[in-house]
């Protein structure tokens, strides 16, 4: 890592997006499209929030595409898919796709190239209750390439009048609607209008009457979703603190949206009626925001989770707790991610207990659920082990080496109440219980720790890696991985005291960064990620003639590997540090106030 070229921000911003290592799919938003950064005039006009109602079930909106990928190419991933020795790559990988996927040239009579320099300024898409079923609209800006988009247009309408469709256009204040309905067929239709270099387009053919008349302005009874309480309460929470603006923003009603699309199957529609007796019906929304490139950041998400206060039945148990949240002395600084949690166990368990037995009916949890669990362990799951927690749990992900098909390693880590007394009594006896049905369960010494383990003897050799199960007790923590050899690190780490992860650089920079953000507040759960052993892994893969030639036989009939297979063919892949330079931390952390609860993750930016 080239940590002194991480540009930390100045002030307690928020957070970005982590998952930095999309640059394929990054890398085609870059590329040259055709005419999609011209500039548009300024058009008074409804945006998204304006035009669509107060009811709308879900709702995705970009604010201007030109933005978004302006503000992705400042990204550090946006500025790898730009390197001089990674750009050709990408280039030959999208104009091999792009000759590869007939389909849309046949369907649409655009390739990919022309189908992705469409959006030109706002895009956003909701869903909107209909008679029947939820229906979407679109509103796309696209400027100087809505020639381009009619032609989209042009050929639904040819498929819906082959199709018997019949259409009727007539005049709303300063815009012309178009309806498509086929009289056989109640669900074929749509309705659209242009306007401002703006298609509105509904599968709904009556609702685009209602659309026109709100854009128009023509006296409409319209409550927008912008002063929908609970959309102007998310979005309120999901700003950067320093007034950046997101670039793309998103939302939901859950509830709302369950009860419209099962209100005309009675059996689903009955499931509805016990979210109330449950608290359920406590989950207002959920929404957030993505904000690219803000000072200091690559990226920033929020994501918020809107629930009624005070919270009843399950919300009220089923939530997080206050607690340590440090990497363990057992976690090493080669881990790709860790994730840890303070859940409260017992309260969790009781809840979804009631909630299964709701719909399931009385005992069947014990049934269904514990009864099966004790038979393949040997223990009373819920005595012996679950009732044991002790309301923390962790996770981390590691890369094996060599690199192979599968292999990210994972490890899960439980606090116990009673470690000690786990480690003499219950892990023995699920141990025996396991190597009665399975012989090649043993157990071993390692260090002053004991492993239960089932080797497998091609996993050294295989190309695909295949697990190997390993479970042990460090400190107060039972370890259950699927890698020998990295649970036996784990012991290594904790018994040398070298390489800890709370003690590396990188993560360091990252906890400083929650700590500005949480401005005292307390978080219960934590994320931390460092791609570039991820990413390592993938490059090592990409590398060996040995995988490039299964792509290529999976190659025929898909255009995705052909490209693939091409790109890699025709360009010779750069030093890893080429790669690394642009990998940087990131984080994630979830808070609690009396609205609900709040995820942020963000990603610490590299200086160019």
């Amino acid at each position: 890592m080239h940590l002194k070229k991480i540009r930390t921000p100045s002030y307690p911003a928020f957070k970005p997006f982590t998952k930095s290592m999309l640059t394929l799919g990054l890398g085609l938003l870059l590329l040259p499209t055709s005419g999609g950064y011209a500039e548009q005039p300024v058009v008074l006009r409804p945006t998204a929030p304006k035009l669509f109602s107060d009811a709308t079930l879900a709702y995705l909106r970009i604010d201007d595409t030109r933005e978004l990928k302006s503000k992705l190419a400042e990204t550090s991933t946006g500025r790898l898919a730009q390197d001089p020795q990674v750009s050709p790559i990408l280039k030959e990988f999208y104009g091999a796709l792009n000759q590869g996927i007939e389909g849309l040239q046949k369907e649409f009579g655009l390739d990919l190239n022309e189908m992705l320099g469409i959006p030109n300024g706002e895009f956003a898409i909701a869903l909107v209750p209909g008679p029947a079923n939820p229906f979407p609209v679109f509103l796309i800006e696209a400027g100087v390439e809505m020639p381009t988009l009619e032609l989209i247009v042009d050929r639904a309408e040819e498929r819906i009048q082959s199709r018997g469709a019949s259409n009727d256009t007539r005049k709303i204040g300063a815009v012309e609607i178009t309806q498509w309905r086929d009289p056989n067929r109640s669900d074929r239709q749509f309705g659209y209008f242009i306007d401002s270099g703006v298609l509105v387009f509904s599968l709904n053919a009556d609702h685009i009457e209602t659309l026109a008349k709100v854009w128009t302005g023509n006296g409409i009874d319209h409550v927008p979703l912008a002063e929908n309480r609970r959309f102007t309460t998310i979005l309120s929470q999901c700003v950067g603190t320093a007034g950046e603006r997101p670039q793309v923003s998103f939302y939901a009603d859950p509830i709302a949206l369950a009860k419209e699309v099962t209100k005309n199957n009675p059996i689903a529609s009955a499931t509805m009626i016990v979210l109330p007796s449950l608290g359920i019906d406590g989950i207002q929304a959920i929404g957030g925001s993505l904000i690219m490139a803000p000072q200091g950041y690559d990226s920033i998400l929020h994501a918020h989770l809107m629930l009624a206060s005070p919270r009843k039945g399950l919300l009220e148990v089923m939530r997080p707790k206050s607690g340590e949240i440090d990497p363990q002395n057992w976690v090493a600084d080669d881990v790709s991610s860790y994730v840890t949690a303070n859940w409260n166990t017992v309260q969790t368990l009781k809840a979804v207990k009631e909630l299964f037995e709701t719909f399931r009916g009385p005992d069947t949890f014990e049934e269904q659920i514990l009864r099966p669990a004790k038979k393949g362990l040997g223990i009373d799951v819920e005595e012996e082990f679950l009732n044991e927690l002790n309301d923390r749990f962790s996770m981390t992900q590691s890369m094996l080496r060599p690199a192979r098909v599968g292999g990210e390693s994972r490890t899960f880590a439980f606090v116990l109440k009673n470690a000690q007394a786990f480690a003499s009594t219950t892990l023995p006896k699920i141990f025996e219980h396991l190597k009665s049905k399975d012989s090649q369960w043993q157990s071993e010494s390692y260090g002053s720790k004991t492993i239960y383990t089932r080797p497998n003897k091609n996993s050294a050799t295989a190309t695909v890696r295949r697990p190997v199960p390993a479970i042990t007790i460090i400190g107060d923590e039972l370890l259950i991985g699927d890698s020998l050899e990295v649970i036996k690190a784990a012991i290594e780490t904790s018994q040398n005291g070298e390489g800890l992860l709370s003690q590396s650089l990188e993560y360091k920079l990252v906890r400083d960064q929650m700590k500005l953000q949480l401005n005292e507040k307390e978080t219960s759960i934590v994320t931390y990620q460092q791609p570039e052993e991820a990413i390592r892994q993938l490059y090592d893969l990409a590398a060996d003639k040995n995988n490039i030639q299964k792509i290529r036989e999976l190659s025929k009939g898909n255009p995705l590997f052909a490209a693939l297979v091409q790109a890699l063919d025709s360009h010779q892949l750069p030093p890893f540090d080429a790669i690394a330079k642009y990998l940087s931390p990131s984080g994630a952390f979830v808070t609690e106030d009396e609205t609900g609860l709040h995820y942020t993750a963000f990603t610490l930016q590299r200086a160019p």
